[in-house]
């Protein structure tokens, strides 16, 4: 039995996230400004110039740090359905019911399934080393260096009515697959430091920090469609790879952040906005120069397919532009004492990740931070989604000895292969300098 959805989500393999996944610590606390952790600074520019404690130089990640989030719609069981009409398709001697009876079940669920059946795997990966950070006397603030690369795949149904030959005693649909891919890889340079200081003016409590960061975007992207009548017991994950380059577009682009931080003894306000020049990325064509395929060839009838989809039922587009679109992000932090805090994050607006998909996200966090370097660091937050799939998530971190590792999973959940799982779920995990 073909697994279409699990099989398309563990593709982050393939030569191919919102605009960016969370890494180490802010998979529970979100975009903060939380100068606890290394990965804090590349989310807000501003914040690098208070990552280095007075007396020291530089602070740095250690090993590659990795990060990695799965969601699902509301499938319930899709999948097994799915499978069902793949088998019915490819046999229609297996079929022991009235024709009729089949037509209704399953043309009912392929329309539920266009418009709930999807996946969606992202994946974000820093260099050794990175986030780098660079206190010079000299410029009076703090450079920021940072690689990283971020992947992500998005597989859902494009749906249509599945009929019966009477003369041939045959099923057949143009339902498809629809597969948008993503593989980014970015290098961003950043500065900060401190613009003024409020106990110089004897009024204020705090500090003002501001900072910005340009980065080099090199963006791949790639969508396909593929037939689930044309497999013709074909894998269906070679299917994808062979088509993967062929549809395929590479743009490089810079985009530039810039943040503040207000940092007082007991709070901390931040404020980012987030691509200020909103750069353009063009995905790979679908649907178009079909006759270059050679005939009747798997690859000539997903062409055509894509075609329909998008010009005739309008359910896609040919051509498609990502567009980092910019936005403000605001967070603040209460500390009750040195080493216990709360903090909360929010974007005022939504903006699509690379795969098309809305995001706009709420985070309530809380952290503690034992005095005794014998009991981990714990902390947890509260993450909803407030567009797109609107997700409400649980997030739980812990870090010892500067390893630090996070899980975060949906109270949305959903029923796969009989089973309920959460409708997203994912980890990251992180060596880097302790503070």
């Amino acid at each position: 039995m073909r697994r279409i959805f699990p099989l398309a989500a563990s593709l982050i393999a393939l030569p191919s996230v919102g605009q960016g996944l969370a890494s180490g610590p802010a998979l529970t606390t979100g975009q903060t400004s939380d100068h606890h952790s290394v990965y804090a600074g590349a989310l807000n520019p501003a914040l690098g110039d208070l990552m280095v404690n007075d007396g020291e130089q530089f602070r740095l990640g250690f090993t590659p740090s990795l990060s990695t989030l799965t969601e699902i719609g509301q499938v319930d069981n899709f999948v097994d359905d799915l499978d069902d009409l793949i088998d019915l398709i490819d046999d229609p001697s297996l079929n022991k019911d009235p024709v009729q009876t089949v037509l209704d079940r399953f043309n009912s669920i392929l329309v539920k399934m266009g418009d709930e059946g999807y996946v969606k795997n992202s994946a974000e990966l820093h260099l050794p080393l990175m986030p780098l950070y660079w206190k010079m006397p000299l410029w009076d603030g703090t450079l920021m260096a940072d690689i990283s690369f971020n992947t992500q795949v998005l597989a859902r149904v494009l749906d249509a009515p599945l009929s019966y030959d009477e003369q041939n005693k045959s099923f057949s649909t143009a339902t498809a697959a629809y597969l948008k891919g993503a593989t980014q890889t970015a290098f961003a340079l950043g500065y900060s430091r401190g613009w003024f200081d409020g106990a110089d003016q004897k009024r204020y409590s705090g500090q003002l920090y501001a900072g910005a960061k340009l980065s080099v975007y090199a963006l791949d992207l790639s969508k396909q469609v593929f037939l689930l009548q044309k497999l013709d017991g074909k894998d269906i994950g070679d299917v994808i790879r062979d088509e993967y380059d062929n549809n395929s577009q590479s743009t490089t682009a810079p985009g530039l952040d810039v943040g503040v931080i207000w940092a007082a003894d007991r709070f901390r306000l931040g404020a980012t906005l987030y691509n200020l020049n909103q750069p353009s990325f063009d995905y790979g064509p679908v649907g178009e120069n079909c006759q270059t395929r050679a005939e009747n060839s798997i690859a000539r009838a997903n062409c055509e397919a894509a075609a329909d989809f998008a010009q005739v039922r309008g359910d896609i587009k040919a051509r498609e532009t990502h567009k980092k679109t910019a936005y403000l992000g605001l967070d603040g932090t209460y500390y009750w004492q040195s080493n216990a805090w709360a903090s909360a994050a929010l974007d005022l607006t939504a903006y699509d990740d690379f795969v098309g998909t809305e995001q706009q996200w709420l985070t309530i966090s809380a952290h503690y931070a034992p005095s005794t370097h014998w009991l981990p660091n714990v902390r947890s937050g509260l993450q909803k989604n407030l567009a797109g799939s609107q997700l409400t998530q649980l997030a739980l971190g812990i870090e010892f000895k500067g390893v630090s590792l996070d899980v975060s999973w949906a109270l949305d959940s959903t029923r796969v292969d009989g089973s309920d799982l959460p409708r997203s779920f994912g980890f990251a995990l992180a060596i880097a300098e302790q503070f």
